[in-house]
């Protein structure tokens, strides 16, 4: 995982500093080969020694049943029946490349899907992601990813063999993650009370245009035809009617973690919000629609499903849920929060780390506001200097409904606020200032009603990374033990090797050349487990050694006097 430290040298970054490539085939859990497609972001080529990250980005799976069965197949219409290989990912070395197949140094821990949706199953799609691999590095401005685009990116990886200098800088994934549901033109719908959960697009309309229901957010379990990107309307599909997710990419029901669409309670125009996406907590539930009640009418998206983030399962924001709107609003879903992870020795200076969900987009009049995206993930492994880095995985605000709205009787639905994110450090090197909030619902009038909007649930935080594990300190201690120079007699001296840390070392060479005057009768290695070769050549002795953090390996050298040493 360590691939080949500071080759990259020292340097000063901003910007895009890696490079992502689709994954184009599927890879078991052992394989040492894969192969990729196109890539984005720095547009570096894969070489020999490359430090990778490969990453399963969507893999979920959930109950597609058209009811508060939803999603988990419980009762509250969000969530999924199965991660699969959903937020694994492991450092690899990169041993060659061949055309589109690349070949790692060892055999992969995880197995790693692609797949296109299916009838049963949203997409499933994993990244390789080029990591800089510096002796020293100083953040210039603004380090930064390419957006996630259903395929890759998102997400920013260094690995710094010495210090990582923050000199004031910022490393922004901030609304790169999962996308946010695309808001498309609604009318009214007669069967909406029976119809919620999912609405698929030609069930609606089948000329695509007059939708009755909101679009869902994209995350873990698959991606809708339309998502917004935090500027624009994208299609994914480019064709008139296919639908990202299983049933359909409209209705409440919340798959994996993205929000759910908001809906209309009866063929009366009611605006309800979106929900808010999910990381390690439930992104919050849209608002209820137009001069309907919170208590027995909500009919506003699902917030995103809780997500169970740990050291080696991480994933980004989920994407909010697009609000209703029949009139002029257009309350597209806020994207989710990227993912950063930093490795680095020792750490100086301030450093910032953005990584939280955009807000939902809000409707200026009588329409709903979009769910937020939630915060993404970070991973910072390093042995000291966390102290001077300050994390933001905030979720983001639900879009409001008619804010400026003074009437009685004229709430429209707000969206749901993002879930906060995840974020794991090394333990006894500082701990990181992080605002972990959920973001806050939107509101409706000028009172600031949440009519029925609910705000997303903080995220969560935890000192369970290991120290960075590309350096070591070796300490080699000679015995002297060989006494007075006596011809033929026999003596035994030893070399202890240690690792003081804080990483673990595989390959080191020992190296020992005993002075002429003495002969070699007997070399040995304890514990023999720590040794992967023991030679002696002429004067000259060689042992290969792996060290895990703590160890201490001894080699032991009976020699027998000939002359006396010429050094000794």
């Amino acid at each position: 995982m360590c691939a080949v430290p500071a080759s990259d040298g020292d340097q000063s970054i901003s910007g895009v500093v890696n490079t992502y490539y689709e994954g184009a085939s599927s890879a078991s859990a052992g394989s040492t080969t894969f192969t990729v497609g196109a890539s984005s972001g720095a547009n570096e080529s894969l070489a020999t020694g490359d430090l990778v990250i490969i990453m399963q980005m969507q893999d979920a799976q959930f109950n597609t049943a058209n009811s508060s069965a939803y999603g988990s197949g419980g009762t509250s219409g969000r969530g999924y029946t199965a991660l699969n290989q959903t937020g694994r990912y492991e450092f690899a070395r990169v041993e060659s490349v061949i055309g589109p197949s690349v070949n790692l140094s060892e055999g992969l821990t995880y197995s790693y899907t692609n797949a296109d949706t299916t009838l049963t199953r949203g997409q499933h799609r994993f990244q390789v992601i080029k990591v800089p691999q510096y002796n020293n590095a100083t953040i210039s401005g603004t380090v930064t990813a390419a957006p996630w685009d259903g395929r890759k990116g998102g997400v920013v990886a260094i690995d710094v063999a010495n210090t990582l200098n923050g000199a004031g800088g910022t490393i922004d994934v901030s609304g790169l993650g999962f996308r946010g549901g695309a808001h498309r033109r609604t009318g009214f719908a007669a069967d909406a009370t029976s119809r919620f959960f999912y609405v698929d697009t030609e069930a609606n309309n089948n000329s695509g245009t007059n939708l009755r229901h909101s679009s869902k957010g994209e995350g873990i379990a698959g991606t809708p035809q339309y998502v917004f990107d935090g500027t624009q309307v994208i299609d994914t599909n480019g064709v008139a009617i296919s639908d990202g997710y299983p049933g359909g990419d409209y209705g409440r029901g919340a798959p994996g973690n993205a929000g759910g669409g908001g809906n209309e309670w009866s063929n009366a125009g009611n605006d309800s919000g979106g929900g808010g996406g999910g990381n390690v907590s439930n992104g919050g539930n849209g608002g209820v629609g137009w001069d309907l009640n919170p208590a027995t009418e909500n009919v506003g998206g699902i917030g995103g499903a809780s997500f169970p983030s740990s050291l080696n399962r991480i994933v980004m924001g989920g994407g909010g849920g697009a609000g209703l709107a029949n009139n002029t609003g257009q309350p597209h879903g806020g994207a989710g929060g990227g993912i950063i992870i930093v490795r680095a020795n020792i750490v100086v200076g301030s450093l910032t780390l953005n990584a939280s969900g955009a807000d939902g987009v809000q409707s200026p009049q009588n329409d709903g506001g979009g769910g937020a995206g939630a915060g993404g993930s970070v991973a910072l492994t390093a042995t000291s200097g966390l102290g001077g880095v300050t994390v933001d995985i905030s979720g983001g605000q639900g879009g409001d409904a008619d804010p400026a709205n003074t009437g009685a009787n004229s709430m429209h639905g707000p969206g749901g606020g993002g879930s906060g994110g995840y974020l794991i450090f090394s333990p006894g090197a500082g701990a990181p200032s992080v605002n972990l909030s959920g973001g806050a619902n939107g509101t409706t009038t000028t009172r600031n009603e949440a009519h029925g909007a609910v705000s997303g649930g903080a995220g969560s935080r935890s000192s369970g990374a290991g120290r960075y594990p590309c350096t070591a300190d070796i300490r080699v201690t000679k015995s002297d033990t060989l006494g007075d120079y006596q011809p033929g007699a026999t003596r035994t001296y030893s070399i202890a090797v240690s690792n003081d840390g804080p990483g673990d070392v595989s390959g080191a060479l020992v190296s020992d050349t005993v002075p002429a005057g003495l002969n070699i009768d007997s070399v040995s290695c304890s514990p023999a487990a720590n040794c992967s070769s023991l030679t002696t050549t002429g004067q000259n002795i060689q042992a290969t050694v792996n060290l895990m953090l703590g160890d201490t390996v001894t080699i032991t050298v009976e020699v027998t006097y000939s002359a006396a040493p010429e050094d000794y």
